[in-house]
């Protein structure tokens, strides 16, 4: 019995394989309709559709009944649609009537065949064909919880032989859905981006396990990143210490010598951290020396800040395709961890204003601070909903209410204006002249200024009060207004500010979203509708959109609301069609910046109606942490380069810790028993550069740095340096020394003004 199979790595598709000839049909068709040799049975088949027997385990045990005086016998595996073998097990022990492959079978349909063998060389007929449907569902293994960052691939494991599949990303905070179609059995391709043989005629194909959402983006200009290796054995290995890269990603390599062929645009493997390998592509000869990679794409899965759910599932190689049942799902939370921008090391703090870079989506942040060692749960302060991308440490206010006179009746208020944009001023209710102490603290409680604090310095005829207020903002400006029988009232504000010391804190993103669904429906023809939004609080705010057109887009919509104050950052979308019997839902994705929004609807419409059908809070996102940063502001500037304390530069740097609200460092520099300073000058920045050549000879060198403010830090620790006026160093053979060698290696330290020694 002669059997079809087609040769090649992988298994071609139907849809680009060449149809068989009518001899090979004929042959096929004959093989069906044989019946002699073994009965094949599948155990734990049930009946399918199409007279298929369908099962679930990808090795599904095959049986046949038993053939007298066989001495062997043989299976054979094919794919139902593509006509490819995909299992051939030859010579099984007489004695089973079973067989367990020990590879799972090809997603779909496929053909079983049994035979027995005889002592003689002889064997039967093949049986009749049994067909089988393999029915499973891939499995997700990317795992569940917070991703920070949006380079996590989507992964799963699924029998081979699948022509596609598809991935369900459910965005369960603002409640859309996305359907990706990955396709499968892809050509493989080599780093030049060329189809790879595979010797027979064909192209090797692949099955794919990975996908990332938004595919390989283009980056802007990126820093190039050393080579030090390129190895050849026999396709190039490219050794670059911390690459960063994934397979598939696109890379420039150039100024690599002796292996030149490295050098050109290529498509990577991954090896490891710091090993890269150009898939199909040959060296030319030994590296000697140089190269730098710098990355062109990078492959990515760019999605908002949020909680996902994923399912996956598989598309056989049938016309049309059998899909799989959805896989269980897996709950991701795209979680990006915040980028602090300042301040970072040592910092004057008057005050201290902690910056980041903001988060796509997010509304709010958290922002932790400790002292160095401590447990979280011992912050000195911990602001789980700050709004913007800064935070200043509290500061204290403090205002002196003096009385001037001798005052024995009337009252006196204190008015405020908070910063902010607008500004907004607010008066306390009167006072009597001679209020206490906890009478001024209620008043100004009442005003919404929380973290007041009253003490009385003088009581008497002539009371003298201290207000304290704690502030993470501008100070308020405070006056006094005095309805006095005598004498005048002052109230003097003053900022101070604390000396920290060291300090360690974190940041992190937090969303919160509303989502509300406006339903059109009842066959509009004309008119328009209008949308109320209502944000409760201390102080209610009421606002109403325009007139919005009866059959208005999504964009139409959200450029409408997005006119109200406070709401310029709603996306709209919508779906359905104002069609006969037709409905509109618009669903609102609102950025909750406040409190929860309520919102009704007024309607022109000539028929129909407009309504809010569903307003929910989704579940609050929480993102992944900044790595800690530490501060301190006990600031002392202090050398880091260079390590070495000899200088054969003719105008040698000097590079300091860099301070933050430094407005520029004071230099001073004493040289080797002069009797006068050498140099008093300044710098910008903290890295100096001597403005003119030094003289051979040891200095002492010293800086400080000056606030923004004035501030003056402590002077650095002396660092005391011998410059060589340009000339080498010899650092080897050490002055002094005998060596047997009668032609010594000379080594000294270089010029860098220098061409030639």
């Amino acid at each position: 019995m002669k059997f079809e199979f087609s040769s090649g790595k992988r298994r071609s598709r139907r849809s680009n394989q060449v149809v068989p000839s009518p001899a090979a049909v004929e042959s096929l068709e004959t093989r069906s309709l044989l019946s002699a040799g073994p009965v094949v049975t599948i155990p734990g088949a049930v009946p399918g559709s199409g007279g298929l027997q369908e099962i679930t385990n990808p090795r599904n045990p095959i049986t046949w009944t038993a053939v007298p005086k066989a001495t062997s016998y043989d299976v054979w595996v094919s794919d139902v649609e593509s006509r490819v073998r995909t299992l051939l097990a030859e010579g099984l022990p007489a004695q089973l009537q079973q067989f367990t492959p020990s590879t799972d079978y090809q997603l779909g349909a496929s053909r079983i065949w049994v035979r027995a063998n005889f002592a003689d060389q002889t064997s039967t007929d093949w049986s009749r064909p049994v067909e089988v449907l393999l029915k499973t569902t891939p499995t997700l293994t990317v795992p569940a919880g917070q991703v920070d960052g949006n380079q996590t691939p989507i992964t799963w494991t699924s029998v081979n032989g699948a022509r596609s599949f598809e991935i369900f990303l459910s965005n369960q905070t603002d409640l859309s859905s996305t359907v990706y179609r990955v396709p499968n059995q892809v050509v493989a391709r080599d780093a030049a981006g060329n189809a790879i043989p595979d010797g027979k005629g064909g192209v090797v194909r692949e099955e794919v396990r990975e996908f990332y959402l938004s595919g390989a983006v283009t980056l802007p200009a990126t820093a190039p990143k050393a080579i030090t290796g390129v190895t050849n054995d026999p396709e190039m290995v490219i050794t670059v210490p911390a690459h960063g890269l994934k397979t598939g990603e696109q890379v420039r390599i150039s100024g690599v010598e002796g292996n030149t062929a490295a050098n050109g645009t290529w498509f990577v493997t991954r090896i490891d951290d710091n090993s890269i390998r150009l898939r199909g592509i040959s060296g030319n000869g030994t590296y000697t020396t140089g190269g730098q990679l710098v990355q062109l794409t990078q492959l990515r899965s760019e999605v908002d800040m949020g909680k996902y759910r994923l399912f996956i599932r598989s598309i056989d190689d049938a016309v049309p395709g059998r899909v799989s049942e959805w896989s269980p799902g897996v709950d991701l939370e795209q979680a990006p961890a915040v980028k602090i921008n300042r301040p970072v090391g040592q910092t004057f703090g008057t005050p201290i204003t902690i910056d980041w870079t903001p988060v796509d989506q997010a509304t709010h942040y958290e922002v932790l601070v400790k002292r160095p060692g401590d447990s979280d749960d011992k912050a000195l302060f911990n602001p789980k909903y700050v709004q913007g991308s800064s935070y200043t440490l509290p500061t204290t206010q403090l205002i002196t209410l003096t009385f001037s006179g001798t005052p024995t009746s009337g009252t006196f208020q204190l008015q405020f204006t908070i910063p902010g944009d607008p500004a907004r001023t607010v008066a306390t209710r009167a006072l009597p002249w001679n209020a206490t102490a906890a009478d001024i603290r209620a008043a100004i409680s009442g005003l919404g200024i929380s973290g007041a604090t009253v003490r009385t310095l003088k009581a008497g005829e002539n009371p003298v009060h201290e207000i304290s207020i704690a502030r993470t903002a501008s100070p308020l400006q405070v006056v006094a207004l005095p309805s006095l029988q005598q004498g005048p009232l002052s109230a003097v504000s003053r900022q101070t500010f604390t000396d920290w010391g060291s300090l360690e804190y974190k940041v992190r993103a937090r969303r919160l979203t509303q989502v509300a669904d406006v339903v059109v429906s009842g066959e509009p023809e004309s008119g328009t509708f209008t949308l109320t939004l209502k944000t409760p609080g201390k102080t209610e705010v009421v606002q109403t959109t325009d007139a919005i057109p009866f059959n208005a887009t999504a964009d139409e919509l959200q450029a409408i609301i997005r006119k109200l104050s406070g709401f310029e950052q709603v996306s709209v979308r919508s779906q359905g069609n104002l069609g006969p019997k037709g409905i509109v839902r618009y669903t609102l994705v609102i950025p909750q910046t406040g409190n929860p929004v309520t919102i009704t609807t007024q309607s022109t419409l000539n028929q129909g109606s407009v309504v809010v059908d569903r307003s929910r809070v989704s579940p609050e996102v929480v993102g992944a942490w900044s790595g800690t940063a530490t501060i301190s502001t006990d600031v002392v500037p202090r050398v880091l380069v260079p390590l070495s304390t000899v200088y054969t530069a003719k105008t040698p740097t000097i590079v300091l810790t860099k301070v933050d609200q430094a407005a520029r460092y004071d230099i001073w520099v004493e040289r080797h028993l002069a009797t006068s300073v050498f140099l008093k000058t300044t710098s910008a920045g903290n890295e100096f550069t001597f403005p003119t050549d030094l003289p051979a000879g040891r200095y002492t060198f010293y800086a400080r740095a000056v606030s923004t403010r004035g501030e003056l830090s402590k002077w650095s620790e002396p660092y005391t340096f011998t410059c060589t006026g340009g000339a080498p160093l010899i650092v080897d053979p050490v002055n002094g020394s005998a060596s047997a060698n009668p032609l010594p290696l000379i080594r000294w330290e270089g010029v860098k003004e220098a061409k030639t020694y």
